[in-house]
C-alpha cells in the first residue's frame, strides 16, 4: 500500500504510532497490520492450471486420434478439471483486484447505497468500478461490460453449481456430445476467462487516470507485482 512497506511477493506490512526515545534510543509503535495481494496469487494459479489444461488438450487430440476412448476420457476429465480451477481462479482475481481498488479509492457512499438496494451484480459493481478509476480507450467499456458479465456467469456455475438434467451439447473439438460442463469447461474457455483478467488488470495498473493518489501510488507498485505474470504469459503464447 501507498503509506506502507510491500513485499516482492504482494504482502504489504504497515506500522502505526511509531516512538523513538531520543534517550535511550528504543523504538515502539501502536501496532502491526498487513495485507496481501489476493489478485496476485489468484492470477497465478490461474496461469498454472491453464498451462495444465493446454497440455492436457494435447492429449486428448491424440486420444481421439488414435481412438482410445478411455485414454480420451481421463483427457477429457482432467481438462475439465484443469479448466474449472483457471477460470475460478481468473474470476476470483479480478474480484480481489476489485477488492483492492475499492479499499484505495472508495466509490461515493450513494452510490454503494444504490447498488445494495438495487442488489446490482458483483459484475456490474466491477465494471463500474473499473470504468470510474481506469482510462479505456473508446468502444472499450462495452467489451469490459460484455466480458465480465460472461466470466462471472462461468464462476457462478462453478461456485453454485446447477444439479439438473441439461441437454448434452458438442465438445468443441471432439464434435462429440457430451455432459455440459465437459463442453464448457475448457482449454479454450479456460484461456479466454485468464486472458481477460490479466489484460484487465494490466490495464487498470498502467492507467493514468486514477484521481486518488493512494490509488496512483499503489498501481506503481502493482506493476511490479504483475511484471513475472506477463512474461510467463508472453512465453506460453
Amino acid at each position: 500500500m501507498a503509506d506502507g512497506i510491500t513485499t516482492a511477493d504482494g504482502d504489504s506490512l504497515r506500522i502505526s504510532g511509531i516512538k523513538i526515545d531520543l534517550t535511550s534510543g528504543t523504538v515502539s509503535h501502536a501496532g502491526i497490520s498487513m495485507t496481501t495481494e489476493a489478485w496476485l496469487p489468484w492470477l497465478a494459479i490461474a496461469s498454472d492450471e491453464l498451462r495444465s489444461a493446454k497440455v492436457t488438450r494435447q492429449s486428448l487430440v491424440e486420444a481421439a486420434q488414435r481412438q482410445d476412448f478411455n485414454a480420451k476420457l481421463e483427457a477429457l476429465e482432467t481438462e475439465m478439471k484443469a479448466s474449472m480451477v483457471a477460470i475460478s481462479a481468473s474470476s476470483f482475481a479480478l474480484d480481489a483486484f476489485y477488492a483492492r481498488v475499492k479499499e484505495l479509492a472508495p466509490p461515493p457512499q450513494e452510490l454503494v447505497t444504490a447498488w445494495r438496494k438495487n442488489k446490482t451484480a458483483r459484475h456490474r459493481q466491477v465494471t463500474e468500478l473499473q470504468l470510474r478509476n481506469f482510462a479505456y480507450k473508446p468502444g472499450a467499456p462495452d467489451e469490459l461490460r460484455q466480458n465480465t458479465e460472461s466470466l462471472y456467469k462461468l464462476r457462478d456455475w462453478l461456485v453454485h453449481p446447477p444439479a439438473d438434467f441439461k441437454p448434452v451439447q458438442l465438445h468443441p473439438v471432439l464434435k462429440e456430445a457430451f455432459e455440459w460442463r465437459k463442453t464448457v469447461f475448457t482449454f479454450e474457455n479456460a484461456q479466454q476467462s485468464h486472458n481477460f483478467a490479466l489484460a484487465v488488470i494490466k490495464v487498470s495498473v498502467e492507467s493514468s487516470k486514477p484521481k486518488e493518489k493512494a490509488l496512483r501510488e499503489w498501481c506503481i507498485n502493482a506493476q511490479k507485482l504483475l511484471e513475472p505474470l506477463l512474461k510467463v504469459s508472453d512465453e506460453d503464447k
